[in-house]
């Protein structure tokens, strides 16, 4: 007797597959609050309460490491010092230059003056000295005030003005004078006595002028000396 055989299909319904290439919970689309990339530490909300504590892409809750927090969006220096100082004045060193705030003396000052005298006005002090020119021969220390005339009287001597005193930097010094004998010259010192600068006045009979002098570059100014053989000298400006 012929057999008959029946060939039949058997599919089992899947009750969870384990696959993880297929699984839609290993896609990456899981919204579980666990997900970095969904987490609100993301750096999206500035200063959220859901923070979680990560403090590497949290722009602003500080985890006390200061070289993973984010920048921050208000009181931000930059650090630069444009050196200028409390009083508006741009400085070098720390000190403002004269220029901008100048240092001036309107002499006389004494009501007397002699060889070796010294007065003070203001940050610059005075002093009637020798002055061995040979513009006024073997020089000589003779001064005296010129009252009324604004001045002092240096014939020959030398009124030499200390500027150490002074708080600002100093770049030209003018000397405001009136020569009568063709001799009056004006001179910058360093601090150890040396002539870093010095200019004659070019003019003579009567005629007030100023003398100005750079200091030069480097140098360290410590005072000016106004020489004369028979010269007024009215006032010192350092700019």
């Amino acid at each position: 007797m012929p057999m008959l055989v029946v060939v039949g299909c058997y599919s089992q319904p899947d009750a969870g597959d384990d696959d993880a290439t297929t699984d839609a919970a290993s896609t990456g689309t899981d919204a579980g609050p666990s997900s970095a990339s969904s987490n609100s530490a993301t750096g999206t909300s500035v200063g959220s309460s859901a923070d979680s504590g990560d403090a590497t892409t949290n722009p602003v809750a500080d985890s006390g490491d200061s070289t993973t927090d984010g920048p921050m969006t208000s009181g931000t220096t930059t650090g630069e010092d444009t050196g200028t100082d409390s009083s508006g004045g741009s400085s070098t060193g720390g000190v403002p230059a004269c220029g901008e705030d100048p240092v001036a003396a309107d002499l006389p000052g004494p009501a007397t003056a002699a060889c070796g005298s010294s007065w003070v006005i203001g940050d610059i002090t005075f002093q009637i000295q020798n002055s061995g020119h040979p513009s006024c021969g073997t020089g000589g220390c003779s001064a005296g005030i010129a009252q009324g005339q604004g001045g002092v009287w240096v014939y020959p001597a030398q009124l030499y003005a200390d500027l150490t005193g002074i708080t600002c930097e100093p770049s030209v010094v003018d000397v405001t004078l009136t020569d009568y004998a063709s001799g009056a010259f004006v001179t910058l010192y360093d601090d150890s006595g040396n002539v870093i600068a010095s200019d004659y006045s070019n003019l003579s009979g009567g005629n007030q002028e100023t003398v100005s002098l750079a200091v030069p570059l480097g140098a360290t100014l410590a005072g000016v000396g106004a020489h004369g053989c028979e010269t007024l000298v009215h006032r010192v400006e350092v700019h």
